[in-house]
C-alpha cells in the first residue's frame, strides 16, 4: 500500500474515531437524562412479583434501555478506531481491550434487547410468564447481575486500553480517565455480589454520568488532532 493510501486510511479511521466518540458521549448523556426522568416518574419500590409489576409498569422505564442499544455500536466503533490508531508495539493492549469491549457489547446488547424487544411486548400482551428474572424492577433479578457483569467487562476493556495512550497532555488525561473508569466499572461485580448499593450508585454517577462522557469527548478531540495532522 502506498504512503498516500496509508494516509487516506488513517484519516478515514480518525474521522470514524471522532464521530463515534462524540456520538457515544451524546448518547450516554441522553441515556443518563432518560434514566433520571424515569427515576422521578417511576419511583423505586419493593418488588411484589411479576403480576403486580405487569399491572403497574410504565413504558418510560424502558426508554433508557432503548437509548442504550444505540450507545453500543458507537462505543465499539470508538474502540476499533483506537485499536487501529495504536502503535504496533502497544496493539496487544488495544486488541485485548477491544475483545473485552466486544464481549460487553454482546452481553449488554442482548440484555437491553430482551428488555425492549421481549419483556415490554410481553407485558403489553399480558403474556409475561417466566420473565420475572429479566425485569429491572426486580432488584435481585438475573438481569441486574448480567448488567453489572457486562459493565465490569467494559471496565476491563478500558483498563487494558488505557496503556496505549502516551505522549502529550491530552493522551495522558485519556489514559488516567480510562484507568478510573475501568477500575470503577470492574468494582460493580463486587457491588452486586455483596449487595453494596452505595458502590453501584457511586460508580454510576462518577463513571457513567461524569467521567465516561468526558473521556469520550477527549478521545474525540484526540482524533480531531489526528485529522488536522493530515
Amino acid at each position: 500500500m502506498s504512503t498516500n493510501s496509508l494516509s487516506r486510511t488513517s484519516l478515514y479511521n480518525a474521522r470514524v474515531g471522532f464521530w463515534s466518540a462524540i456520538a457515544f458521549a451524546v448518547l450516554l448523556t441522553a441515556l443518563n437524562i432518560a434514566f433520571t426522568i424515569m427515576a422521578f416518574q417511576v419511583p423505586a419500590s419493593e418488588w411484589q412479583g411479576m403480576e403486580v409489576y405487569a399491572r403497574t409498569y410504565r413504558v418510560v422505564a424502558f426508554v433508557p434501555q432503548a437509548i442504550g442499544l444505540l450507545t453500543i455500536p458507537a462505543l465499539v466503533l470508538m474502540l476499533i478506531s483506537i485499536h487501529l490508531y495504536t502503535d504496533e508495539r502497544r496493539k496487544v493492549w488495544s486488541l485485548a481491550g477491544l475483545l473485552f469491549g466486544t464481549a460487553y457489547a454482546g452481553l449488554l446488547g442482548a440484555l437491553y434487547f430482551v428488555q425492549v424487544g421481549v419483556l415490554l411486548p410481553a407485558l403489553k400482551r399480558g403474556n409475561w410468564q417466566g420473565l420475572d428474572q429479566f425485569a429491572f424492577a426486580n432488584s435481585h433479578s438475573v438481569a441486574w447481575g448480567l448488567d453489572h457483569f457486562a459493565w465490569a467487562l467494559l471496565g476491563v476493556a478500558l483498563f487494558l486500553m488505557a496503556w496505549v495512550f502516551e505522549g502529550d497532555r491530552l493522551k495522558r488525561w485519556i489514559r488516567w480517565l480510562f484507568v478510573l473508569n475501568g477500575l470503577g466499572n470492574i468494582s460493580l461485580v463486587f457491588a452486586f455480589a455483596f449487595e453494596v448499593e452505595a458502590m453501584t450508585l457511586g460508580v454510576a454517577f462518577l463513571s457513567w454520568v461524569v467521567a465516561l462522557p468526558i473521556t469520550a469527548v477527549l478521545v474525540g478531540l484526540m482524533f480531531r488532532n489526528v485529522q488536522r495532522a493530515y
